[in-house]
């Protein structure tokens, strides 16, 4: 029997197995009913098995998706590697899913490789829609509305940090800086205080910890990159890099809030609960129930993780956004200058200033930092924009197309605070106001939604009262988010500012 016989016969089984393998496919969805109600839905062609897997742009998947919400309409299908996951784009579309329909697709798909081996259905954020994640939310509302929210101790904790940051700023002397680090330190020490009590200096090891915790989640849980993981997961035994990072940022985290809820049981008062993770403490009556120290120590990592990373893209950009568009900062220190004048600033001062409030929803509007939301999933058989969604499928909500659809934003690749104002300059109705959603809605909207707002109002108007926010000569800088690099979130490339003093 000769080599070039044998190689013949390995070659014609390959064949065959390859052939047989895509006769498996195309009999199995042929019989199978929920590929066939989602096959009426249009979307780009793939290859048998694989699907649309090696379309996908890892890096540029916001995009890309944009592009094919020109081509399919509001709605689209993919297959991922077998698994079908429909698209939505349009806010008619987007609107009946998370408001009207919000039951219908409050799931959560718990198989994806990377959600299921980095939280293990125990957070708050990747839990699938089941009694259990009810339960937890409602500790989870109730802590964050009695120590967050609009409360006292938040908003001296935060005006706090935010004075110290503003006085980082102030030792620049108008010389060209990057804001990062100094607002990475704000943020940081905001949610500490929120959620322990303390405050943690740059030096201190816990504080780097959850730097280099931050980075690596950033890592390897975007919507493109690190994907290819949730396709294959069979890559994490060849050196995969986005298992490396996925396994770094899980020992960080888990070691991070283990020693954080053993410090504070240490001193733990039930008569006298002190902060958000005393709240969770006291809360931990089944040492195996759904509400045990890992499902803290998950859920912990979900606020330090989406607190952090949302929050430095939006005063980034904002910052951005104040050294490209001149002009309305102009506008935006006219209105802190009348309203607030030399006063500090105030929670009560925020319904007084509509370009303001104008502005930062055009913000998160135009930079859509989340692009296509955390993935959700039908928890029944249902329906949208007419088109049938059988149970159990995978759904993504594309708020980059949604944020830049030009039928509902005219111009919406300009940056325009004003299309927020009535003729009156007053904001425009809740109605309109409510074509964006940067913090999602209805079951599975972010808890943290008010405590970002809070955030966000005390740190924009601190800078507008006390800086000129100016461009550095020769440093690129630009706030449109077809720029931005995207991790977690989309976030803008490094850049210089220079923040001069107001006379």
């Amino acid at each position: 029997m000769t080599i070039s016989y044998l190689r013949s016969m390995v070659v014609l089984y390959v064949l065959a197995a390859l052939v047989a393998a895509i006769l498996y496919y195309y009999i199995t969805h042929a019989t199978d009913s929920k590929s066939r109600i989602l096959s009426r839905i249009p979307g780009p062609k793939g290859i048998p098995i694989l699907g649309n897997a090696l379309q996908i742009d890892m890096v540029k998947i916001h995009d890309q998706f944009l592009g094919w919400s020109k081509t399919y309409g509001e709605i689209f299908l993919l297959n991922l590697a077998g698994e079908s996951v429909v698209v939505l784009n349009s806010h008619e579309a987007i609107n009946e899913a998370l408001i009207r329909k919000s039951t219908d697709f409050a799931g959560r798909p718990g198989e994806s490789f990377r959600i299921q081996y980095l939280f293990s259905q125990k957070d708050i954020i990747f839990r699938d829609f089941t009694d259990d994640f009810k339960r937890l939310k409602k500790i989870v509302y109730k802590g964050l509305r009695y120590y967050g929210d609009e409360k006292e101790q938040i908003i001296r904790i935060a005006t706090e940090e935010i004075d110290e940051c503003m006085r980082k700023f102030s030792e620049t002397d108008g010389m060209a800086f990057d804001p990062d680090p100094a607002i990475y330190v704000c943020i940081i020490n905001i949610l500490v205080g929120l959620i322990e009590g303390k405050r943690l200096d740059e030096t201190n090891k816990r504080f780097a910890d959850l730097v280099e915790m931050q980075d690596a989640f950033t890592a390897s849980f975007s919507a493109g990159k690190g994907a290819e993981i949730d396709m294959f997961p069979f890559l994490r035994f060849f050196g995969n890099e986005t298992f490396k990072s996925m396994q770094k940022g899980m020992k960080y985290r888990n070691d991070i809030m283990e020693e954080i809820i053993e410090d504070s049981k240490k001193d733990y008062d039930p008569d006298n609960k002190r902060h958000l993770l005393d709240h969770f403490i006291s809360e931990m009556t089944f040492p195996e129930g759904s509400f045990d120290k890992k499902a803290v120590i998950y859920i912990l990592g979900n606020l330090y993780g989406a607190g952090l990373v949302t929050s430095h893209v939006s005063f980034a950009t904002f910052l951005l956004t104040l050294i490209t568009y001149p002009d309305v900062q102009k506008k935006l220190q006219n209105e802190v200058d009348t309203v607030i004048g030399q006063r500090e600033v105030k929670m009560e001062y925020r319904e007084e200033m509509p370009y303001l409030n104008a502005t930062l929803l055009e913000l998160l509007r135009y930079i859509s930092h989340v692009p296509l939301a955390v993935p959700h999933k039908t928890t029944v058989d249902t329906s949208v924009v007419g088109y049938d969604i059988p149970k159990n499928t995978q759904v993504f909500m594309n708020l980059y197309a949604m944020h830049h659809d030009d039928s509902v934003f005219r111009d919406p690749w300009e940056f325009k605070p004003e299309r927020w104002l009535d003729d009156d300059g007053q904001l425009v109705s809740i109605e309109e106001r409510n074509k964006v959603v940067p913090f999602g809605g209805g079951r599975r909207a972010c808890p943290g939604e008010l405590l970002a707002t809070t955030r966000m109002f005390l740190f924009s108007a601190n800078i507008l009262k006390r800086f000129n926010i100016l461009p550095v000569e020769g440093e690129p800088a630009c706030p449109d988010p077809r720029g931005f690099k995207l991790g977690i979130v989309l976030e803008p490339n490094k850049f210089k500012i220079r923040a001069v003093k107001r006379l």
